[in-house]
């Protein structure tokens, strides 16, 4: 890569392992990553990408930032920061603290996968989600408009997609965290939600104190889950 690519575009290890495991495409439209193709061809003229090369980033289903103001000093902070947590453990039954998803555990390949720009981008608006078919690693991709289909190149007829590893020491992501980001999605975008949410956080950036009436408390709780949980609906 050059000394012009942006950052977010550059492999971190990280990316590298999930990218590993995925087996260097993206898991929605299974596109091959770009900058993998790049490096191949530049060591073998004719390598072919199995399928059309795109940038990949490295997609987090529960937000590494969430992460980041649990760790983030003052005792308040910390305990609005617990409490996002909780609703986590509540919501998708996921262990916080048996599947050290804390601290650099936010990483682990259970909690990421490998997307290109525009999926990762609709998955972390929570306009694309994933929902398990049965007890498998096969997913049924749904979307809150269907243009997004053909938008990603996906089927709409059949969008489903199957979760892989080229390595079995290289876990897949959990279902469990992908049933709570699922959750979080459908919620969402319940009928009228997205206008509600929308006009919310715009009270959110105008809104300087809050009422004594507690009138506003609206605002409070939903920074907080904007600030912690990092559900935004756009």
């Amino acid at each position: 890569m050059t000394s012009n690519t942006p950052s977010h575009l550059i492999t971190t290890p990280r990316h590298h392992k999930c990218l590993v495991r995925d087996d260097y495409r993206c898991v929605i439209t299974g596109g091959y990553d770009t900058a993998t193709f790049l490096r191949k061809r530049k060591k073998d003229r004719t390598f072919v990408a199995p399928a059309p090369p795109c940038y990949t980033q490295l997609a987090h289903i529960i937000a590494e930032s969430t992460n980041a103001d649990i760790q983030a000093g003052g005792l308040k902070r910390n305990y609005y920061a617990a409490s996002a947590w909780a609703v986590l453990d509540r919501f998708g039954k996921v262990d916080v603290e048996d599947d050290q998803l804390n601290g650099e555990g936010i990483h682990r390949l259970t909690n990421v996968m490998t997307m290109c720009l525009d999926a990762q981008a609709s998955f972390d608006g929570l306009q694309l989600w994933l929902e398990q078919i049965g007890n498998t690693n096969r997913y049924r991709v749904c979307v809150t408009e269907s243009d997004l289909f053909q938008y990603l190149g996906l089927n709409p007829s059949n969008p489903e997609i199957e979760l892989t590893t080229t390595d079995p020491d290289l876990p897949l992501p959990d279902p469990r965290i992908l049933r709570l980001h699922a959750a979080c999605a459908k919620v969402a975008h319940l009928s009228g939600a997205g206008e509600i949410v929308d006009e919310t956080l715009r009270d959110i950036e105008e809104l300087k104190v809050l009422a004594y009436d507690g009138g506003s408390a609206h605002v409070l709780t939903a920074a907080l889950l904007k600030s912690h949980m990092q559900i935004a609906v756009r």
